[in-house]
């Protein structure tokens, strides 16, 4: 059959025929496909339930049929029929509807169905024709619909190059339109009960769970505003997330105040959910010092200026070092009972040369206490060594075929500097060299760590501590003695070990 040929009305035409024939029901057919479907051409079949003819009519809209097919085999009236269309055009969709009549003219119920020609791209490659019927007979609903999108996209894909931008443009804004209209039924996310809510002074973290894929939004404003108004003050969140684990961090929020807020989560077609109002309340502000200076007016006379988050009143506490240590029976305290953000207190008698440890405190109306250490501060103006202090050793053995000993030295430094010890086995003259040491740890570092592997087991040693700045200002302690274990001792060495331990001028009265 070729494209355009129109069948000759059933029953001939030209002249009244009489029958006597009672048989007025008529076929009933079923199981019509679509087979062979190709860029010009395609095959339908069908089944009818008694012999008869086979007539298919189709066109490019659903009940608009412009042409008109019949059998293979026209002259032969049967229950199987088959029809073949040629001269179509290639990637085009084609709605047709089939209908069977037996001898007596009785004409079935038609059957109606659609299918899309293939198209043969440039590169060779093929875009199958699809029937509609084909897939209703071998899939489920679903299976028709996840198909229907595929070929729609690949359709719209494979078009986008051979149309203008305002066309694809406009077919876009259909979908999208087509999109959003059928989100309309799709059940809303559903947010997993009451968020959690980590709330500070200033700032609060909001997390919640949904069932499906979405956004995460937050509407929040102050109860102030909330109740005068009834809406919040902004939107804040990831309005591009799709996920289920949902986490919203809002800053700048007032202390001590208390902020309502509604969950809000965003398929990406557009189904949203909304929770009721919730409510929390921000802590109350605690009181921090932000930021301070010292200012050296002369080598006894400096100002200390620091800022605090809330109103507190003013405290100076300065303390010398004597040997080292900071030398707590010596400390001075300086105070203002005003409160202010801005504190200032002006120190005066310290001594040329000598360190200090400055603490900067305050208690706010509250009676919570803010506080910050400057440790080591001069007012000569030289950048000192380190300040090394705190120095403890622990001594154990290491199990094995032969005693090892490991030894772990450690101290404390007033500012950032490396780390080294310095030792020799026996008990030497204060004066003399040490030839051994560890190497160096160049990490600057305040708490110093060194550990010694290679002391023998019950023996004395005597070592130094060193520590140096970034400036190569370098600091060595005084000598101090440890005595390493053996794997057995006496109660008398263990005492006595402890004693060399705690006691390192034992080994000055030896010599």
């Amino acid at each position: 059959y070729q494209q355009g040929y129109d069948a000759a009305p059933r029953g001939g035409g030209g002249g009244m025929i009489i029958s006597n024939n009672t048989d007025t029901t008529p076929p009933v057919i079923s199981l019509h496909t679509v087979t062979d479907i190709g860029d010009k051409t395609a095959v339908i079949t069908w089944q009818a339930n008694e012999n008869s003819d086979g007539v298919i009519e189709y066109g490019f809209r659903e009940g608009a049929y412009n042409k008109k097919g019949i059998d293979d085999n026209p002259r032969l009236l049967q229950t199987s029929h088959k029809v073949s269309l040629f001269n179509l055009t290639p990637y085009t969709t084609y709605y047709y509807q089939v209908t069977s009549a037996d001898k007596s003219h009785n004409v079935s119920a038609p059957l109606s169905g659609s299918f899309t020609t293939s198209l043969v791209k440039e590169d060779g490659t093929v875009i199958p024709g699809e029937s509609e019927t084909m897939l209703l007979d071998e899939a489920d609903a679903e299976s028709v619909y996840l198909a229907s999108l595929q070929r729609a996209g690949e359709i719209i894909r494979s078009m986008s190059s051979q149309v203008s931008l305002g066309v694809l443009e406009s077919t876009l804004l259909e979908q999208n339109s087509l999109i959003s209209e059928l989100a309309r039924i799709l059940p809303t996310p559903v947010i997993s009960g009451e968020a959690v809510v980590e709330a500070g002074a200033t700032y609060v973290t909001i997390s919640w769970m949904t069932d499906k894929i979405s956004n995460s939004l937050i509407d929040i404003g102050a109860d102030d505003v909330y109740k005068k108004t009834g809406t919040y003050e902004q939107t804040v969140g990831d309005s591009t997330a799709e996920v289920v684990s949902h986490v919203v961090n809002v800053r700048g929020l007032r202390p001590n105040t208390i902020y309502h807020y509604s969950l809000i989560s965003r398929t990406p077609t557009g189904v949203e959910a909304r929770s009721k109002d919730f409510t929390f309340r921000t802590k109350a502000e605690t009181s921090e010092i932000t930021t301070y200076k010292a200012e050296t007016l002369s080598e006894t006379e400096t100002v200390f200026s620091w800022i605090t988050n809330v109103p507190t009143d003013s405290t100076l506490t300065y303390t010398p070092y004597t040997n080292g240590i900071p030398n707590k029976t010596a400390s001075q305290v300086m105070h203002s009972n005003a409160y202010a953000t801005e504190h200032s207190l002006t120190l005066v008698g310290l001594e040329a040369g000598v360190v200090y440890d400055i603490e900067l405190s305050g208690q706010d109306y509250g009676k919570s206490t803010v506080s910050k250490n400057i440790q080591g501060y001069t007012t000569d103006g030289q950048d000192l060594a380190p300040i090394v202090y705190q120095i403890q050793t622990d001594s154990s053995i290491i199990p094995g075929a032969k005693d090892k000993i490991q030894v772990i030295i450690s101290w404390m430094t007033n500012e950032l500097s490396t780390s080294r010890v310095l030792y020799r086995k026996g008990f030497s003259a204060e004066n003399e060299d040490f030839q051994d040491s560890t190497s160096l740890d160049q990490n600057y570092i305040r708490k110093h760590i060194v550990v010694v592997t290679n002391f023998e087991p019950g023996a004395v040693y005597q070592f130094q501590v060193e520590s140096t700045d970034s400036a190569g200002n370098t600091t060595r302690s005084k000598t101090m003695t440890v005595l390493t274990p053996r794997k057995q001792e006496s109660v008398f060495q263990v005492i006595m070990g402890n004693f060399q331990d705690i006691f390192s001028w034992v080994g000055k009265i030896q010599n």
